[in-house]
């Protein structure tokens, strides 16, 4: 895949090589990520009412058989060299699982294939913008630590690597491995020697999302939905989350222990 480059790192091109079109370069000071309409994806940072003036549900239900077939779609395009199609589908995928991360590694992977760098790495960016689960922003930080080093943003890349190493999982240990190897050589930047919580700041500075970014409004999308769909039991461990976050706010705690003593105390004869 364009993505999956080895993890002993390359040195960036040369001066003397051919010069990419400006439409490839990743900018000095790594911009904002881009908003998730911009990949078919509604604003997640806003939660919705769960129902309408009708108490009609304002969410769709839709089976992971068909997530995955427009992930295969989007590959297959890809392998046939139609970008088009395979981007197409890949933005489909994001519409229906805004908060998986393998829907924005696999539009990032056609866009490196195209060798548009700058838009691979803001899709990245705006993937961490809405990924929550550990393994999911280690895939994505793994991806866009080695993006970065490839198109010469070597400070921003080893940040990323060093703070991806200090979370969990499989990517999570292959920057470790990227790491270790950056610190055995002389040229590399200052930061890959630094701490994870230097890395963080250097993150910050740069304007790559430190996931999760947005916990507390998916939390509680997914609370409300579940509740609404008539399923307490499942909402109860997000409210639990919740409650926890908005510790302060009276209401909030006690319309979220009402959920979780509601699943947790449910008689023969009850409705939720």
């Amino acid at each position: 895949a364009a993505l999956q480059v080895p993890e002993t790192l390359d040195a960036p091109e040369t001066p003397g090589a051919p010069e990419a079109p400006a439409a490839l370069q990743v900018p000095e000071t790594l911009g904002a990520p881009e908003a998730p309409e911009a990949h078919g994806t509604p604003d997640i940072s806003e939660t919705p009412d769960a129902y309408d003036a009708h108490d009609t549900l304002l969410f769709e239900r839709a089976p992971s058989a068909l997530f995955h077939a427009h992930m295969g779609l989007s590959d297959l395009y890809q392998r046939l060299g139609d970008f088009s199609g395979a981007r197409a589908h890949a933005d489909r995928c994001i519409a229906l699982a805004p908060t998986t991360a393998d829907a924005y590694f696999r539009k990032a992977d056609v866009l490196a294939e195209q060798r548009l760098h700058a838009q691979a790495a803001n899709v990245l960016l705006s993937g961490l913008r809405c990924a929550v689960a550990p393994q999911d922003c280690s895939l994505l930080y793994y991806y866009l630590g080695l993006l970065l080093w490839n198109v010469g943003k070597r400070r921003e890349a080893a940040a990323v690597h060093v703070y991806n190493a200090s979370l969990a999982g499989e990517f999570a240990e292959k920057s470790a491995r990227v790491v270790a190897g950056m610190r055995t050589r002389g040229d590399v930047p200052v930061i890959a020697h630094a701490s994870p919580l230097a890395a963080e700041r250097e993150l910050r500075r740069a304007r790559i999302p430190v996931a999760p970014v947005n916990l507390g409004p998916l939390v509680a999308q997914a609370a409300i939905g579940l509740a609404s769909a008539g399923a307490p039991e499942a909402a109860a461990p997000y409210a639990a989350i919740l409650a926890h976050l908005c510790r302060n706010d009276r209401v909030v705690v006690a319309a979220c222990e009402s959920i979780v003593h509601g699943s947790c105390n449910k008689r023969p004869d009850s409705t939720k």
